[in-house]
This record gives C-alpha cells, sequence and structure tokens, in this order.
C-alpha cells in the first residue's frame, strides 16, 4: 500500500511519499503551535493593556453534564458584576471540568454570591471582561502539542527521506 510505510521492508520506504508526509505533519505541528502562541500573545496583551476591576459574585452554581461518551462531568458557573465608569456591567465564567462532583462544589465554595474576583476589563468595550488567565491553560496544550507533533513528524520524515534516498542510490541505510 502506498500510504503506509514498515521501516523493515525497503521497498515500502522507496515508495512512501516522505516529503508529503514531512509536510503536512510539520504542517499541523505548525498550525497548532501558532494557534497557541497567538492565544498566549493574546493573553499577554489582554493582561497589560486591559484595566483590573473587583467583580463582585453574583451567583455560582454547579452545573452538571455529559461528555459525549455518557460521563457524567462537573463544573462551576460563576456569574459576576463590575463597574467601569459608573456603569454596570455583567459577564460570567466557567471552571475546567471534573468527574468529581465534590471537586466542583469545593470550587464552587470559592466563589460565594457577595464576594469578589479580579477580572480585567477591555477599557474600549467594557462589555468584555475575562478573568486573568482563564484561557492560557488552552493556549498552552496547543502550543505544547504542535511543538510535539512537529517535532515527531519533522524526526520521522527526515528519518525516512535519508532512508529513502540511500536505498534509491543502492546503499544500506541499515546503520542511519
Amino acid at each position: 500500500m502506498r500510504w503506509q510505510a514498515d521501516f523493515s521492508d525497503p521497498e515500502s520506504i522507496k515508495r512512501f511519499p516522505w516529503w508529503l508526509f514531512l509536510l503536512l505533519g510539520v504542517g499541523v505541528g505548525g498550525v497548532f503551535f501558532f494557534v497557541g502562541v497567538g492565544l498566549i500573545y493574546s493573553d499577554c496583551v489582554k493582561r497589560t493593556t486591559w484595566i483590573d476591576v473587583q467583580a463582585e459574585v453574583i451567583d455560582s452554581e454547579v452545573i452538571k453534564y455529559e461528555d459525549g461518551e455518557g460521563n457524567d462531568l462537573y463544573k462551576v458557573d460563576v456569574d459576576y458584576r463590575y463597574e467601569v465608569n459608573g456603569e454596570f456591567y455583567e459577564n460570567d465564567f466557567q471552571t475546567s471540568g471534573s468527574s468529581v462532583k465534590s471537586w466542583a462544589e469545593k470550587a464552587q465554595a470559592k466563589f460565594p454570591a457577595g464576594s469578589t474576583v479580579p477580572v480585567k476589563v477591555n477599557p474600549l468595550n467594557p462589555e468584555q471582561s475575562m478573568r486573568p488567565g482563564e484561557d492560557m491553560w488552552l493556549a498552552l496544550i496547543f502550543t505544547l502539542l504542535g511543538g510535539i507533533l512537529g517535532v515527531v513528524f519533522g524526526w520521522v520524515g527526515v528519518y525516512g527521506i535519508k532512508k529513502q534516498r540511500a536505498l534509491r542510490l543502492g546503499g544500506s541505510s541499515s546503520n542511519e
């Protein structure tokens, strides 16, 4: 089969499209990496240009939902209100999900109604707000996943190209 490579079969190595493998693999890894870097950059811009405001928690509740496989998960939804230039705005955030309900209940206890939470507010559009760092985990996952994919596909692709070139030139590449 043309789209499978068996490193113990020289003919398979010769036929496999290593350049395409390398370009697609590194390209997909690069997309993930640069999306992650873009999210990190966006978060840094918000942290440095958006204003700090103390928001009042209006309500917090544990939400039960199902993942795609029918498992119950729990997260906390926190509604908050803040004031900018004499006007009040409302927004919310959610914690990450957990399969342990008691974890979500402990997280909810950190945000009782009437307590305050720090938020960042866009001074050009005060309706936009966020908790500092709330999306950072996603950015880090994208960046790390992209970097790992790029390195693995790059290494395997370059190895395959070298082995293919050596086989086509009639040499042995068993010690590479």
